[in-house]
């Protein structure tokens, strides 16, 4: 199936077919829902906690239920394929709303005892940052 037809009324992922790849889930395989994630990095790889919000123990209490750790080189891959399944269900549904106070205010400036290429990652992260905001307005960090 291609992007332009997605399947609407169900979970089922977009499918990009992978040749020679024969998909099978392990026995204590577990699929579940996530509504909050905790990224930790690392030199060598990215951390992703996933938990959910949890409001009977407290309004701004999140259960984390499970970690996966990729190698960049799957973050980055990661990051193409959600690009690219974002676009597909925004082209079909309209753009996703953001709520305001869901993401934080980006750093004015770098912590100063990162190397000079984290200080350009840094200004090249920022800008994405400015960008995003601009293409998203609702999504800005509410004023203190």
């Amino acid at each position: 199936m291609g992007m332009s037809e997605t399947k609407k009324d169900s979970k089922e992922p977009l499918e990009v077919p992978q040749k020679g790849i024969e998909f099978t889930k392990a026995e204590d395989f577990v699929s579940d829902y996530a509504n909050h994630t905790l990224f930790e990095s690392s030199n060598w790889d990215l951390k992703l906690t996933f938990g959910h919000l949890d409001q009977s123990i407290g309004p701004r209490s999140v259960v984390q239920t499970t970690a996966v750790t990729l190698p960049w080189a799957q973050a980055k891959v990661l990051h193409y394929l959600l690009t690219i399944h974002l676009m597909a269900h925004e082209a079909d549904f309209g753009r996703l709303v953001i709520p305001s106070g869901i993401i934080g205010e980006f750093p004015k400036e770098p912590s100063p005892d990162v190397s000079d290429a984290s200080k350009k990652g840094f200004h090249e992260a920022a800008k994405f940052a400015e960008r995003f905001m601009t293409e998203n307005p609702e999504a800005r960090p509410m004023k203190k």
